[in-house]
């Protein structure tokens, strides 16, 4: 739990540093939203960065706790994810945009691992069924799951 007052931005005096995900050269800044509290929420830790990273995409950067990660959520002005570049430009203020990235975040991570999980179950549910097999193929190995096993 948060022990700030009053809702409060990380940088602010007397409060948590900034410490943003990092920039590589061709990354160019459309909003930067440190970490902060309120809504009942400590979220001190988490550090969101909207960059356009070329030719119209856009990428969600994380810094948090756990490191940093890197999200594509689409492109300016085409593709089915451009409504969630849309929807963050849309929002008024960075407190919304920054809620709104937290939520977007969470979510990402967790329908991420989900697909991990559910692919670790499908081969390993493959290698005890014995339907893993591997290949050799121009000195290479190779798996598969013979008959397409779920």
């Amino acid at each position: 739990m948060c022990d700030c007052e009053k809702p409060t931005i990380n940088g602010d005096p007397k409060v948590y540093p900034m410490s943003p995900p990092t920039l590589t050269g061709t990354d160019k800044l459309l909003y930067d939203l440190p970490g902060r509290c309120g809504r009942g929420i400590d979220s001190h830790a988490y550090h969101f960065r909207i960059v356009d990273c070329g030719y119209g995409s856009v990428r969600l950067l994380v810094r948090h706790g756990g490191g940093e990660q890197v999200f594509d959520i689409g492109r300016c002005h085409s593709g089915h994810r451009h409504w969630v570049y849309s929807a963050i430009v849309c929002l008024s203020n960075d407190e919304d945009r920054y809620w709104f990235c937290q939520t977007l975040y969470h979510m990402l991570d967790e329908v991420g691992r989900e697909a991990r999980d559910t692919e670790r179950l499908r081969w390993q549910t493959a290698a005890s069924q014995g339907t893993l097999k591997i290949r050799s193929r121009r000195k290479q190995k190779y798996a598969f799951i013979e008959g397409g096993a779920t």
